[in-house]
């Protein structure tokens, strides 16, 4: 945004004043079963092998 309102592409700067907002979420932590579950699944497209593989 600083780049383009230095260059003068744009008028304003679209995003200023805006806050983000979030929530504290507790996740716990798998199972040594639910890994090994996720480790054997099959799944249909290569690309969801590798993303499996990437995690386990």
């Amino acid at each position: 945004m600083r780049i383009c309102l230095n260059l003068k592409w744009i008028d304003n700067d679209a995003i200023f004043g805006y806050k983000l907002k979030s929530k504290p979420v507790e996740r716990p932590f798998l199972s040594e079963d639910e890994i090994q579950r996720i480790a054997q699944k099959q799944f249909s497209t290569v690309r969801l092998l590798q993303v499996r593989d990437v995690f386990y």
